[in-house]
């Protein structure tokens, strides 16, 4: 037995050896020096190591080399040249050579010896990293001459260095291919922690997928990052806003623009037609609730003011995030298995760092509006049109019929402008503070930011985050442990008033009386009166996890993720007294509601790691058991005498009561097998084994899985004599299944609800049956295919990813109808249904100018998606027959189709030849005159990213454009003549005005809400983010004791281009529209 093992060690040690060969054949004319030492890195697998510009500009060279030693053919190739190599392990560095000023140089005796580490982000250690000292901090400076004396020049392979360096020197500085260079200042030091930070070259830019990490270069599967110094350009307060538009395939809307509103994140199109659109996130390995915090269990929706609920993510400061990465294909999400269909959203938070403690803070303060309103008809326009609605009626007006005409005067508010035209403040502050040692890294952070609202009163959201991070390893590295932490305490007040349909109010519709009294009409609501309703949710979120790695042997380890979050939520929506109409209610009305949502998840993981040959094999194996539970502990619905005592339960008369509690499990294994082979070929396998509490006994668990390869053809001979100008150029495919089953707990059951409102029996609550069981149904599938190029021109000076997908999903879970003889209308089933989307994406990156100290950047980012419902059998009998079109996209728009107007009355197209404009009854006889009128899912998106900078001063600016359709303002728009207002569009069409809901013109514009006059075009251009900073880097701030000293300038959603007729194209409804933001702040470290 011994001696196998050592046959099989000596025979990889000799394929390892041969794998690094010494020797070189290179035979061209005119090789630049980077083609010539990638040549050299291709047949030896040495790394060679430099920076970018000592390269630059730099002769060609004659190489005629054949079968020459490794030393030789440097040596010979620069010749004349103004760079010097050293060779150390298995890593040929390469550098300037020194100055002409310091050619007769002598250095100083020995006099500082220094050691240490270097490490990469994640804490490995890095080898072959170059290593000078220097007596000014400054890379540009001509005094940035090499001082070492004795000592190695480079990292060792565990990322040790040991160099001796003269008195005079103040700094080391580390350069590697692929990070940034780092001075670290010596400052007595006698043992040095360097961290390395990846953004040289974007090709190795760590990127984080499932399980693990790996590069731009060698991911087999699509994956878009966004950084820290990304996000932290945008003063937003939920992390996903900060996504529009930066990342092709993701389609960002906000649901309202007041502070905590939901934000909905769509991947690569709509897979699914009612079991959730949703994504998977991910936070330090801790999956994430993206339910909107309130009406989790579905029995509370809030008011249009917070546009449908607040979002968990609110929760999460942008400040404290390292990156947010998006999986899109099946090769980056399959090893998640069921809950990945919709694509993943893995974000990382920051993490403590080596060196001196570091304190950094931030702080920015602005203000915001909303971005756009609608011109609505002043009291003169709305009282000639209501005149003239009379008239055409024949109808006098009276107190009874016509207030707005005899009581309501002359005077004039825009109620838009009064419910949300004021300006918003806000202010933005953090402080963290981090450093570590040779072994252990720390960080500890605070946030606090506070936003009022932009509706009348001193209604704001206030929330404070305490954050920490610990990372230690053991002394040989064998084992570590990496704890993470986050409290958030959110405290969010909004009036308990929609503003959906004020701004519709008479404009002459007084608000006070003439002692200061709220005016009541019993046929209008007052806005400023409904604003002294108080609407407030409090949440509290803890989310925690810990990594423990046990290095068993070399390349085999042993990690567990451990992971959990708890949101806690507590609301209460009121109406007061004060708040309502006295003359036709005196008692107050309220919500109260308190829950939970708790999350556990252990993840244990086997990694295995092995080169053989030429190539490299990673292994995973690893399961998951998570649980989250959802607990309602009360919903109270009642009324109350005294405002003072509106959340007070025993101040409260009870009306409606209940409680919920969902519970659901997961049950997982899974595993992944990369193989790389020369850098050059690599495949990717992915599996999982899922299992869910969701579905019943006999079909809980599925099996999915992808397989992706890519072909780095730069590598080939051929491709660098053919294709000189590609410096760059990577071929990938995907292919996987994922599941989906996201129908919400104990869907197979009967389901039974008790509230207080239903009739006892003997003191004992009657039940209520609310849903009928079928435990046959399973996983909804989505197939996922993708082929992708990436290409790298003219020395990575330009990069462009370009990518097709198809994603077809099946079996999907739908409500299947049932006759309403048995006491309901469906119960959940799969249905042999057929969803796919497909599209494009293109991403070009490029650095359009550097030069000196002003450099150009642009980025671009396209995505043209299709949508389409391919199949369903039995459509037309089905509870989706009104709202899905085979063929069409699943946001289809039906409507009349408006062909002018006859004598003032708006005319409609008789599809169906009745002799009548009805929308038929859809199930039984059809859609009548109903057609398609198009969809509100955009044809195409993306984003312009610009970054310009000039010394210390840096401008970025990002335009982000969609291309849809939605319906705009007059869907929402009543029948003009009566007595509410109306956009000042209506006048410039030629509508006969009427005070009735039964007249001909009434009729007709009724069906002319409904007609394709209704839908419009609702694309948009939107300055989406400005960024002007400046970094004041010099003697007097070094001297002062900070490290670095930023002013900055900021501003989101500045302008809008768009021919949309509405308050917002982005969000399409009487919501509160996005905020238009601008900012001041500054940012320092000591």
């Amino acid at each position: 037995m011994k001696l196998t093992i050592a046959i099989i060690m000596c025979t990889l040690l000799q394929a390892n050896a041969a794998g690094f060969a010494q020797q070189v054949t290179i035979k061209k004319n005119g090789i630049s020096l980077k083609s010539f030492f990638r040549e050299i890195k291709r047949q030896t697998g040495y790394d060679v190591i430099y920076a970018d510009k000592v390269l630059n500009d730099k002769k060609t060279i004659n190489a005629a080399f054949q079968n020459t030693s490794l030393q030789a053919a440097l040596e010979k190739a620069l010749e004349g040249q103004t760079v010097s190599f050293v060779v150390e392990d298995k890593s040929i560095i390469v550098s300037r050579k020194l100055n002409a000023a310091y050619n007769n140089y002598i250095p100083p005796p020995p006099g500082i010896e220094i050691q240490g580490k270097i490490v990469d982000e994640h804490n490995q250690p890095l080898a072959g990293v170059n290593i000078k000292a220097a007596i000014t901090g400054n890379p540009a400076h001509a005094e940035w001459a090499p001082l070492v004396i004795t000592g190695t020049t480079a990292s060792r392979a565990d990322g040790s260095f040991s160099v001796t360096v003269s008195e005079a020197a103040r700094y080391l500085i580390f350069s590697y291919v692929g990070y940034d260079t780092k001075i670290v200042e010596i400052d007595n030091q006698h043992f040095i922690t360097v961290a390395m930070v990846a953004g040289k070259n974007a090709l190795d830019d760590i990127q984080i997928v499932a399980y693990g990490t790996t590069t731009r270069r060698m991911a087999t599967g699509s994956v878009t990052s966004v950084k820290s110094e990304q996000l932290q350009k945008q003063p937003v307060s939920n992390p996903l806003q900060a996504l529009a538009g930066r990342a092709a395939g993701v389609y960002i809307t906000e649901a309202a623009g007041v502070a905590g509103s939901t934000v909905s994140l769509q991947i690569r199109g709509q897979n699914s037609i009612s079991a959730g659109i949703n994504p998977l996130y991910i936070i330090d390995g801790v999956p994430y609730s993206s339910a909107a915090t309130e009406n989790s269990s579905g029995t509370y929706s809030p008011t249009a003011i917070v546009g449908g609920g607040l979002s968990p993510f609110d929760n999460i400061p942008t400040s404290d995030i390292e990156a947010i990465e998006i999986l899109k294909d099946a090769d980056a999400t399959a090893i998640y298995g069921s809950r990945a269909a919709n694509g993943v959203v893995v974000i990382t938070t920051k993490k403590g760092k080596s060196g001196t403690m570091k304190i950094d803070a931030n702080v920015y303060s602005g203000i915001s509006k909303i971005t756009r309103g609608i011109h609505m008809l002043s009291t003169e326009q709305y009282l000639a049109m209501r005149k003239k609605a009379f008239a055409n009626d024949n109808i006098t007006p009276t107190v009874a019929n016509a207030p707005d005409l005899i009581n309501f005067g002359s005077g004039e508010t825009d109620f838009l402008k009064y419910i949300m035209g004021n300006n918003s403040h806000f202010t933005d502050a953090t402080v963290g503070i981090s450093g570590g040692a040779k072994n252990t890294q720390y960080l500890i952070s605070s946030n606090f930011r506070h936003q009022s609202a932009v509706v009348p009163g001193s209604y704001s959201d206030n929330k404070g985050t305490v954050r920490f991070n610990i990372q230690s390893q053991s002394e040989k590295n064998i084992f570590s442990i990496n704890l993470s932490g986050a409290y958030t305490k959110n405290i969010n007040n909004l009036p308990n008033a929609s503003v959906s349909g004020v701004y519709a109010l008479p404009p002459n519709l007084p608000l006070y009386k003439a002692d200061g009294s709220f005016y009541w009409d019993n046929n209008y609501t007052n806005p400023a009166a409904a604003l002294k309703g108080p609407m407030s949710f409090t949440s509290d979120n803890i989310i925690a996890n810990s990594t423990l790695k046990f290095n068993i042997l070399p390349g085999l380890s042993f990690k567990t993720d451990l992971g959990f979050n708890r949101l806690t939520v507590s609301s209460v929506k009121a109406s007061t007294r004060a708040s309502r109409n006295p003359n036709t209610t005196t008692t107050g009305s309220v919500t109260l509601q308190t829950n939970y949502t708790q999350v556990y998840n252990i993840e244990p993981q086997l990694n295995y790691t092995r080169r053989i040959g030429s190539g490299k094999l990673d292994v995973l194996a690893g399961g998951t058991y998570q649980r989250t539970k959802f607990v309602e502990p009360y919903f109270i619905t009642g009324s109350f005498t005294n405002d003072l005592l509106y959340n007070d339960l025993s101040s409260v008369t009870q009306l409606l009561s209940g409680s919920g509690f969902l519970d659901n499990k997961y049950l997982s294994m899974f595993g992944r097998i990369t193989y790389s082979l020369s850098s050059k070929y690599i495949l990717n396998f992915n599996g999982r084994r899922d299992g869910s509490s969701r579905f019943g006994p006999g079909k809980r668990f599925g099996n999915f899985g992808s397989v992706g390869g890519a072909w780095i053809f730069t590598e080939e001979k051929w491709a660098r004599h053919h294709l000189p100008w590609i410096s760059f150029g990577k071929l990938r495919g995907s292919y996987g299944t994922l599941g989906n089953d996201q129908v919400g707990d104990y869907a197979y059951l009967s389901l039974y609800s008790s509230f207080s409102l239903y009739p006892s029996y003997n003191g004992v609550s009657a039940l209520n049956p609310v849903r009928l069981s079928n435990d046959k149904f399973s996983w909804e599938v989505t197939k996922k295919l993708e082929l992708a190029a990436d290409v790298n021109f003219l020395d990575d000076r330009i990069s462009l990813t370009a990518a097709w997908y198809r994603n077809r999903s099946t079996n999907l879970l739908l409500s299947v109808p049932v006759p309403t003889q048995t006491g309901f209308t469906s119960y959940v089933g799969n249905l042999p249904a057929l969803v796919q989307n497909t599209g494009w994406e293109f991403t070009v990156n490029s650095k359009n100018i550097i030069k000196g100290t002003f450099s150009w950047n642009t980025s671009v980012n396209v995505t043209i998606p299709k949508n389409k419902l391919v199949s369903y059998t039995g459509l037309s009998s089905s509870s989706y027959a009104n709202s899905l079109v085979i063929g069409q996209p699943l946001s289809v728009l039906q409507a009349y189709h408006f062909t002018g107007f006859k004598e003032g009355i708006a005319q409609f197209q008789d599809l169906d030849k009745n002799g009548a404009i009805t929308a038929g009854s859809f199930t039984t006889t059809g859609k009548g005159d109903y057609g398609v009128a198009g969809s509100t899912a955009p044809k195409y998106m993306g984003g312009i990213n610009n970054t310009f900078t000039y010394k210390g001063f840096q401008l970025d600016f990002l335009f982000q454009f969609v291309k849809k359709q939605g319906y705009n303002i007059y869907y929402n728009t009543s029948i003009p003549g009566r007595s509410t207002n109306v956009p000042e569009d209506v006048l410039s069409k030629p509508f006969t005005y009427t005070t009735l809901t039964a007249s001909p013109a009434a009729t007709a514009f009724n069906l002319y809400k409904l007609s394709d006059a209704a839908i419009s075009d609702a694309s948009f251009i939107r300055l989406k983010t400005v960024s002007l900073s400046y970094n004041i880097d010099n003697a007097f701030i070094r001297r002062i004791g900070l490290r670095n000293f930023n002013v900055y300038m900021r501003g989101q959603n500045l302008f809008t281009i768009t021919k949309y007729l509405g308050l917002d194209p982005e969000t399409m409804g009487t919501a509160v529209p996005p905020m238009k933001l601008m900012s001041l702040g500054l940012q320092t470290s000591l």
